[in-house]
Formats: structure tokens, C-alpha cells, sequence
């Protein structure tokens, strides 16, 4: 994002400022949580597919943890 301050003397001659600010967002969608397609079970006994979209889940979650965001949608 860029973002330029003019002075309220617009001159052509007239100095301004332009700032410079990096915004980080994190954002999640369409999760599927506890979608089950497959009839495969694990050894803990949870359907291999809800499985592995948990384990993603948590990738992500831990991911956006670790990096620390300005905004979570």
C-alpha cells in the first residue's frame, strides 16, 4: 500500500511525502471441516479425509501463529 500526503498548497512546485506501509493478512475460507468423502477409516478410527483436512487446518492455524498478521479474516 502506498500512500501519498500532499500539503494543501498543491503547486507543482509544492514537496510531498509519500509513505509506504505493508499491511499482512491472513485469511481462511472454505475449510471444509469435517467433510468426510472417502470410507476409509485410520487408526484412530476418523474417516482418512476429515483427517487430513484437520491436520491442514492446523498447519494453517500454526502457520498464522507463527507469522503474526495485522488482520485475520
Amino acid at each position: 500500500m502506498s500512500i501519498t500526503i500532499f500539503p494543501l498548497d498543491r503547486t507543482p512546485t509544492s514537496r510531498y511525502t509519500t509513505l509506504l506501509m505493508s499491511i499482512r493478512i491472513a485469511h481462511l475460507s472454505d475449510t471444509h471441516l469435517g467433510f468426510q468423502d472417502l470410507e476409509l477409516v485410520n487408526a484412530e478410527g476418523i474417516n482418512a479425509r476429515e483427517a487430513d483436512i484437520y491436520q491442514a487446518w492446523h498447519t494453517a492455524v500454526d502457520m498464522i501463529i507463527k507469522e503474526k498478521p495485522d488482520i485475520l479474516n
